[in-house]
């Protein structure tokens, strides 16, 4: 799928991305709250100043993604693949991060948003 077809298919009312191969693509500055991605490969994706409060990410592939400034509060992050990720601005307010797995870019700790 690409970046246009999501957004189209999100205004339309539709949330369920399960699994959707979304590699590399460009997702900036967009309100995608609520969505669902568990499953999905978003490996090397800019997501960089959306917005995905109340979405789920649930095993879904981050590796390398673009994050910054990227609203996750409440968002479900269980299973995640975060290698090579910075998530130093990324808001996490919330955010399930349990079984993530996070390696190669900066630490969590000490992010604000955590707490």
């Amino acid at each position: 799928m690409i970046a246009e077809d999501l957004v189209r298919r999100y205004e339309a009312g539709e949330r369920d991305f399960r699994h959707t191969e979304l590699k590399g693509e460009k997702l900036t500055n967009l309100n995608l709250s609520g969505a669902d991605f568990s499953g999905a490969n978003l490996r090397g994706a800019d997501l960089s100043g959306s917005d995905f409060r109340n979405s789920s990410f649930r095993n879904a592939d981050l590796t390398q993604a673009k994050l910054a400034q990227t609203n996750f509060n409440h968002a479900n992050l269980r299973g995640t693949t975060l290698a090579e990720t910075d998530l130093s601005t990324a808001q996490l307010k919330d955010a399930d991060l349990d079984w993530s797995q996070v390696s190669g870019g900066p630490s969590l700790a000490g992010l604000p948003d955590l707490e």
